[in-house]
């Protein structure tokens, strides 16, 4: 029997970090009375037992630990388009004495995330100015939001104007330009695509031009995870079987030239007073 490696260690401190937050947060989720949020209602168990609990909250579970080392070491955290604070909750489970703040255009959020996550929401009432002083947050957290704000470039600045110099932009799940599932959904199912794609080499200038350096970037999610079309799904079977190859995800993000057609892009960059 050959004897395990550090990369062996290693890989098994990840597999056991994913499933001890996707523990968490799959009991978080049960205790949110059915009703509460229709998008949670849509991943929730059905009659058969069927549900898409697992492969939404690895997506998310993943896409955190990405910048997990950053989650670890900040301390006042804003989660901006906050939504369900995934973020924000294993944010608390790594950084119990951080202070965090969520906003978001709803007038309310699931509550049980909110306590759990010991967060202060806000609602917004401008489509990019925020409520907050200038130079407060040590990190901001993007996740799935850029590619929805009208323009841009007020909301990058405005998110300049309340990060601290040498604070972090954390970015998550911006929809990929070269992403095949963002074919498929705009080409062939007419459906549930974005309508802004990014590419690197895009992103990276437009944080640039706002004050950021991008000191990490990637992609991430290459393998369909059918977490908007759930519901719509005819055969059960298929949908079970989607999800089962979506457990060798992780594996090809790392395999280029794969990876390059992932749905999304994630970075992080650093705010600086000179570029």
């Amino acid at each position: 029997m050959p004897t395990p490696t550090i990369d062996d260690a290693a890989a098994e401190s990840r597999l056991l970090d994913v499933r001890q937050f996707e523990s968490e947060l799959t009991a978080l989720v049960r205790r949110i009375p059915p009703g509460v949020d229709p998008v949670l209602d849509d991943l929730r168990e059905d009659k058969t037992g069927d549900n898409n609990y697992s492969t939404s909250l690895n997506r998310q579970v993943r896409a955190f630990l990405l910048y997990r080392t950053y989650a670890e070491t900040g301390t006042r955290f804003l989660d901006w388009g906050c939504r369900h604070a995934w973020d924000s909750c294993m944010i608390r489970m790594v950084n119990p004495h951080a202070s965090i703040e969520g906003c978001d255009i709803t007038e309310e959020m699931v509550e049980e995330n909110r306590s759990f996550a010991r967060m202060r929401y806000t609602q917004l009432t401008h489509s990019w100015n925020l409520p907050y002083e200038d130079a407060v947050f040590d990190r901001i957290i993007c996740s799935g939001v850029l590619e929805h704000v009208p323009i841009l470039g007020a909301s990058l600045t405005e998110i300049n104007r309340v990060m601290v110099p040498g604070g972090y932009l954390i970015i998550t799940f911006l929809p990929n330009q070269l992403s095949y599932t963002e074919f498929a959904s705009r080409n062939i199912f007419k459906r549930g695509y974005h309508r802004r794609l990014y590419s690197r080499s895009r992103l990276k200038k437009l944080l640039l031009e706002h004050g950021f350096e991008p000191i990490e970037e990637g992609f991430h999610q290459v393998l369909p995870s059918l977490t908007m079309g759930h519901a719509s799904i005819r055969w059960q079977w298929l949908g079970r079987a989607i999800r089962a190859l979506f457990k060798l995800d992780p594996i090809v993000e790392r395999i280029w030239p794969l990876r390059l057609f992932g749905a999304n892009l994630y970075c992080i960059a650093c705010k600086r007073e000179y570029i």
